[in-house]
């Protein structure tokens, strides 16, 4: 049977605290996710700080967390807190250093750039009332932030600039991406033309790599020999790579029509300006709402809801039939590439999906997809070739005029494209879809992220999901400037189950360290919350305590640490 242990630093458990341990105990064994869960209190420095990095040490099987904070003294402390693969504590150490170099040359993790505050100035583009590009100079601030661990960048828009060559006068804007550690700019145009060539603008189509001082460093050519319209621009996470999405268009003062309206083309440009892939593809779905891009192992997936084609000319676009829509979707379109060559266009419709929806043990009913558009958070790849995309529902309040997320899906496709199965787990929105939610601390209005963790086998896939159940209002302190700023931070709880890819079912949906009401222990922290470790066959869950319930207490500060299976239940 797994344990639930809380270790206690300097300091004996009272008889109520045992009490209370062994009324957790009871309940957490029946959370057969996790082999072994501990919740260890750690010191204020450490929870004022941030969770720098776990290091695993498979030859001494133990677990080194190390969390680092600053002083009023601008002093920068480590504290370093050791498990072993049980999770039983071990030890724990302190160190202390004056400048940031000293932490730098010890600890590759360490990202602090010596100040806490830092200043770039670049340029930024935007269209004038008429769709024209005009550059704009751009002030970027960057704040360190010893709680969270990472800087936190604020922008500000200021003057209209000229460039220092006539390139930019010469363009219509598309669209932009901004650099906001150089200052550089890429920005997607088309030349100016007007009269009766108006048309070739929506065949040309150019990059250009702008610097700080507006100078037009390179232009890339993107051309079509029949007229496109840009349907979706945006970017990669992970690379930095901005993708954009042109469909045929056709109609008023048009000339030079596709006879395949249904050819779209997806273009990959690297933050260079550099085209690195172009690929075509045909639709099977039109007024296509991309939700995103992701890319991951080589392999670049492209979804979003569609509507279906009923003749091949209903896949033209155009600025009418591309307006943004929230619902009445008619399928959920995937496109997948594999190192820049299509391996497969999917578009189940609401039927198919509908026939094939899978719940949870224990949920009366399987939730479905309304046809609503759906904010994707991950997309993870099975040793078969099978691909699992996660994802969130959401819809608009058009009360608080704010989007609500809403209940969480899984599409799981074969590796040839074939819709397998849809995985759903019913969450009521929280903040209510049609009264009014608050946009700052509603959690309703709060995306919520999953994961999936494939076993060694590759059978089964333990889905995990951060839910957002609160949010906090944290005043973070910037201790070298002696100053304070608030912040609204999403607070998070795990929610575990598992699928299996061969049969299609779903075990239980639970909620990890729950106590014996049902109260919720503790969150996720923001900083690092999993962490692979034997062999991969098992992931480290990380949280931190945020409520007077259970074993924890808001006067002590605890961390708590769960052992999961990557296999499922026990």
């Amino acid at each position: 049977m797994k344990k639930f242990i809380t270790s206690l630093t300097n300091r004996s458990a009272s008889l109520l605290a045992a009490v209370m341990l062994l009324s957790a105990t009871m309940s957490l064994a029946q959370v057969s996710y996790m082999e072994n869960e501990v919740a260890h209190q750690v010191s204020n420095k450490a929870e004022q700080g941030y969770l720098g990095d776990v290091v695993m040490d498979a030859d001494k099987k133990e677990i080194n967390l190390y969390f680092v904070t600053a002083t009023k003294s601008k002093k920068i402390k480590v504290e370093k807190y050791v498990f072993d693969y049980d999770l039983n504590f071990k030890t724990s150490e302190k160190e202390e250093y004056d400048q940031a170099k000293d932490v730098k040359s010890k600890y590759g993790w360490f990202k602090f750039r010596n100040e806490e505050v830092e200043k770039t100035i670049g340029v930024t583009a935007e269209p004038t009332m008429m769709g024209n590009l005009v550059f704009k100079r751009k002030e970027i601030t960057s704040f360190w932030s010893w709680y969270y661990g990472g800087y936190r960048t604020e922008s500000k828009v200021t003057d209209k600039l000229k460039p220092r060559n006539d390139e930019g006068n010469k363009y219509f804007y598309r669209g932009h991406f901004d650099n906001d550690e150089t200052g550089e700019l890429l920005a997607l145009v088309s030349p100016k033309i007007n009269g009766k060539d108006f048309y070739k603008m929506h065949m040309e189509y150019n990059v250009l790599k702008v610097d700080k001082d507006l100078n037009v460093v390179s232009k890339v050519d993107i051309n079509f020999e029949s007229p496109q319209y840009l349907i979706y621009k945006g970017v990669f996470d992970n690379t930095g790579d901005f993708a954009a999405v042109f469909a045929p268009t056709a109609g008023m003062g048009m000339k030079n029509e596709s006879e395949k309206p249904t050819e779209y083309t997806y273009v990959r440009i690297n933050p260079k300006g550099e085209v690195v892939e172009r690929v075509s593809f045909e639709t099977k779905a039109t007024r296509w709402m991309i939700g995103g891009v992701y890319d991951k192992d080589g392999i670049t997936t492209i979804y979003g809801a569609g509507f279906k084609i009923g003749k091949p000319k209903d896949a033209y676009a155009d600025f009418k039939n591309y307006a943004p829509v929230y619902k009445g979707f008619d399928n959920m379109q995937v496109v997948s590439l594999k190192n820049g060559k299509l391996q497969y266009v999917s578009a189940p419709n609401l039927d198919e999906i509908a026939s094939k929806t899978v719940a949870p043990s224990g949920q009366k009913k399987a939730k479905e997809y309304d046809g609503g558009r759906i904010r994707v958070t991950g997309v993870q790849t099975a040793p078969n070739g099978d691909v699992l995309i996660m994802a969130q529902m959401l819809t608009y309040n058009a009360v608080s005029q704010v989007v609500v997320y809403k209940d969480f899906l899984v599409f799981h496709f074969g590796g040839n494209g074939e819709f397998k199965k849809m995985y759903s787990i019913d969450t009521p929105a929280k903040g209510g879809l049609y009264n009014s939610t608050d946009p700052v601390s509603s959690p309703a209005v709060r995306p919520s992220d999953s994961e999936i963790f494939i076993s060694e086998d590759g059978k089964t896939a333990l889905w995990t999901t951060a839910l957002v159940t609160k949010v906090d209002k944290t005043s973070v302190s910037y201790y070298f400037l002696n100053e304070k700023t608030t912040t609204w931070t999403p607070r998070e709880q795990l929610l575990i189950s598992t699928i299996d890819l061969a049969s299609a079912n779903m075990t239980a949906v639970q909620t990890a360290g729950d106590d014996t009401k049902g109260k919720k222990d503790f969150f996720l922290r923001k900083d690092i919350r999993f962490v692979p470790f034997g062999d991969g066959k098992r992931v480290l869950v990380i949280g931190e305590d945020r409520m007077s319930v259970g074993v924890f207490s808001k006067n002590d500060n605890y961390i708590y640490l769960g052992k999961m299976s990557i296999a499922g239940k026990k």
